[in-house]
């Protein structure tokens, strides 16, 4: 695994964000998957969560990119995603879980 790939997993397991976005959702779905008994499962399953993270961190870098270029073509604000409280708990229980 790569030291980029690694980094990647590292943020899935261990991190939280404070609003309700694509990233954070990955790390809930990867919250119940860690409480999996079957190790083999886990592991296929959290190997599909990073692709998905990783995938989803080029498209977070792309639309940031886009923003600050591109002129908008309607008076539309974008809208803001959902405050997700509870952020220093989640980010306690991650990071005291073991890897």
């Amino acid at each position: 695994m790569g030291d980029l790939r690694r980094g990647y997993k590292r943020k899935l397991m261990r991190e939280a964000n404070s609003c309700d976005c694509v990233c954070e959702k990955l790390r809930t779905i990867y919250d119940v998957i860690h409480e999996f008994k079957d190790e083999a499962l886990k592991e296929e399953l959290t190997e599909k969560l990073v692709d998905a993270f990783v995938m989803v961190k080029k498209m977070h870098d792309r639309l940031g990119y886009y923003q600050s270029t591109y002129e908008p073509q309607s008076d539309e604000k974008p809208t803001k995603l959902r405050y997700l409280p509870g952020r220093q708990e989640r980010l306690e229980m991650r990071r005291k879980r073991k890897a």
